[in-house]
């Protein structure tokens, strides 16, 4: 129980830090507590609000009731993607996201990197609108493709069993429509010819099938990011980059064994 309280108590104080006003601090708050057991008080009803944050910008969207505050705590409570930032050169020209849910960690970089290109890569509907308003003030800096990514163009479908930031494609028909698989070809295709600063990558376990069939583009990746999904590891994604002509020398690995899941951040550098 204390530590549990402890817990709460660190997230409304980053949050308190982050609000950039004292309404904004009562919107996110709100966000947060609807998933608590006094969401029922402070917020019976879904709503999307609007808040300025300091390390994100103005107008960033959140919806209560869904998954969207917790992807809003790994960033600013768990700092997932610091180390990456810390590896990118001061004006990095691209950063690829691929899984980019509702866009904040694509706003959370586009902060930090006013100058940077993103591509984000996102299948499901529903995060999919959100991360057009997320992305709508940055419309010469962001190309949103509207799919999966894996190893080779198909139809597939997207379930989930852990709220809107855990859908995973799958080839077996299930209930809902289909959506398009691309390959990272085809999104090197929208990047042109410039080198990708940092790829982003969160795809619910569709990293093991990019990763195996890298050897046509990771030579083009300079550094990389990536959510391994139980049983694929840090490891077998390093073997893998291997197998695709280049190597992997691993700055950060968090490990999250109750999600099944560990984060690796890497240089992509010559074998």
């Amino acid at each position: 129980m204390i530590r549990s309280l402890r817990g709460y108590a660190l997230e409304v104080f980053v949050l308190a830090r982050e609000a950039r006003t004292l309404p904004d601090f009562w919107r996110v708050l709100r966000v947060r507590l609807s998933s608590s057991k006094v969401g029922p008080l402070v917020c019976r009803r879904p709503i999307v609000v609007r808040v300025a944050l300091r390390s994100m910008g103005r107008d960033v969207v959140l919806r209560s009731h869904a998954t969207d505050i917790s992807v809003l705590m790994e960033l600013l409570l768990a700092g997932t993607y610091r180390e990456a930032a810390r590896l990118l050169p001061r004006e990095p020209s691209v950063i690829v996201d691929l899984g980019a849910n509702t866009g904040l960690a694509a706003r959370w970089l586009a902060h930090r990197f006013p100058s940077a290109r993103l591509v984000c890569v996102e299948p499901e509907p529903g995060n999919l609108s959100v991360l057009d308003a997320n992305l709508e003030h940055l419309p010469n800096r962001t190309t949103v493709l509207r799919a999966c990514v894996g190893s080779e163009r198909r139809k597939v479908w997207l379930v989930t069993s852990n709220g809107s930031f855990a859908f995973r494609m799958t080839d077996e028909e299930s209930p809902g429509e289909q959506v398009d698989v691309i390959t990272m070809l085809d999104v090197l295709e929208v990047v042109g010819t410039a080198r990708v600063n940092l790829l982003k990558c969160d795809i619910e376990g569709a990293e093991r099938e990019v990763f195996a069939t890298c050897v046509e583009w990771i030579s083009r990746v300079d550094n990389a990011v990536v959510e391994c999904h139980d049983p694929y590891t840090g490891k077998l994604l390093a073997a893998d980059i291997a197998e695709g002509g280049a190597r992997a020398d691993v700055v950060d690995l968090i490990e999250t064994p109750e999600f099944g899941c560990e984060v690796l951040t890497c240089k992509v550098l010559d074998p």
